[in-house]
């Protein structure tokens, strides 16, 4: 039954990103805490959410901007990647 309820708070959550382009994590874990632990919960989220956004980036794949992706946000996302990793230990 947890499955089941789990299911619907994230086709819930992300059916509201979808419709407002953001906050599908916060409303999932909000709403979820209470079914799994966080531990459980988070790495869950965050692979469901990072394969919505390469389905998108692959279905648009013609409207990213490289120069913007590779220059600036993918250089400063793997900077901080390591960083929020240790503060998380």
């Amino acid at each position: 039954m947890v499955a089941v309820w789990l299911a619907l708070i994230v086709f819930g959550a992300f059916g509201i990103e979808a419709a407002l382009g953001f906050g599908c994590n916060v409303l999932a874990v909000t709403l979820a805490i209470h079914l799994l632990p966080l531990d459980q919960l988070l790495p869950l989220l965050v692979s469901l959410n990072l394969l919505v956004s390469l389905w998108i980036v692959a279905r648009h794949r013609r409207a990213v901007d490289l120069r913007l992706l590779l220059g600036c946000l993918l250089p400063l996302m793997l900077a901080g990647a390591p960083v929020g990793l240790a503060l998380a230990a």
